[in-house]
């Protein structure tokens, strides 16, 4: 890491920068991977995954989520239950409240609001060093308020090929039909 200590300000544009990628190749890589998995299904889930995770493995489904969930620690998830109950009882004060909203936003342009469950929902939860199980509360607890009958929970394996057991068991808190 390069370290700047009171650098020039004819620097600063530069140094504030961020990264950027090259839009074209983004969208031919997106491309080619939708490509692949719509001819190759799972085996191109199971490539990718050895490619970029670095983790090989028989089946994108996580079988043992039951039981990883109960790797957790006791003080873990009791924060973990602590917070689902925070999140579901503000999110369950929404339904409670939605009420079809219209709004002419320009003289003849009406927009509307309309809530309206969706019957399955795939959510994404970050994994690796820092598996973010609160992603998983946020995006499953209203996924499950709202009666979605299926709810697919993917995340980045372990080095091991598992799944972190803070993601297993808030997992099962919300009720996700399957980990991936």
């Amino acid at each position: 890491m390069k370290i700047y200590d009171g650098p020039p300000t004819s620097l600063w544009q530069k140094l504030c920068e961020r990264p950027t990628l090259d839009l074209a190749q983004l969208e031919e890589t997106i491309s080619e991977v939708f490509g692949k998995v719509a001819a190759n299904g799972d085996q191109a889930l199971i490539d990718y995954t050895r490619e970029f995770d670095k983790v090989t493995l028989d089946t994108v489904v996580f079988e043992r989520v039951s039981e990883t969930a109960k790797l957790v620690p006791h003080s873990l998830a009791k924060a973990i239950d602590r917070a689902y109950e925070s999140i579901q009882q503000f999110h369950r004060a929404q339904v409670a409240t939605v009420t079809s909203t219209t709004v002419e936003t320009y003289p003849g342009v009406t927009c509307w609001r309309e809530s309206r469950a969706i019957e399955k929902v795939g959510l994404y939860v970050p994994g690796g060093s820092a598996p973010l199980f609160s992603t998983a509360l946020m995006l499953g607890i209203p996924a499950q308020l709202a009666g979605c009958a299926e709810i697919v929970l993917c995340t980045p394996p372990l080095p091991d090929g598992s799944v972190h057991p803070a993601v297993c068991y808030v997992a099962e808190l919300i009720g996700a039909t399957t980990v991936a």
